[in-house]
């Protein structure tokens, strides 16, 4: 059974990734921020109408709080944690970017020799 919900902000201090086009060039973002917040469900209404203006009010709350966070590039009243990116995390980060590449490349290629593979040219 659910036992909370737990609202996610993230939020990007630098390069925002808005497409898979951004990541395929090498634009990923530099600093990933998150703001979590926790609610049992005990302290959730129970009323359809008070749910609803509950959900209402986290939005504002949200939409407030990324405000703030864009101007200062950080969630306010919050301890930053530092993570670093560890080395396997690099060498799948390195793998995935390989794969990708590698991958786009050869669908390109079959449909590149299955389209224009057996045209004869015409002189």
């Amino acid at each position: 059974m659910l036992d909370a919900v737990h609202d996610i902000t993230i939020g990007y201090a630098q390069n925002i990734v808005q497409a898979e086009m951004d990541m395929a060039v090498g634009n990923f973002p530099r600093e990933i921020h998150f703001h979590i917040v926790r609610y049992p469900i005990a302290t959730l209404p129970s009323e359809e109408e008070d749910l609803r203006n509950w959900c209402e009010q986290r939005w504002k709350e949200k939409e407030d709080l990324l405000e703030e966070f864009y101007k200062r590039k950080q969630f306010p009243n919050v301890k930053n944690v530092e993570i670093g990116m560890s080395y396997r995390l690099k060498i799948a980060y390195t793998a995935s970017i390989i794969f990708y590449t590698i991958g786009s490349l050869l669908y390109m290629w079959v449909i590149f020799t299955t389209y224009w593979g057996d045209r004869k040219s015409v002189v």
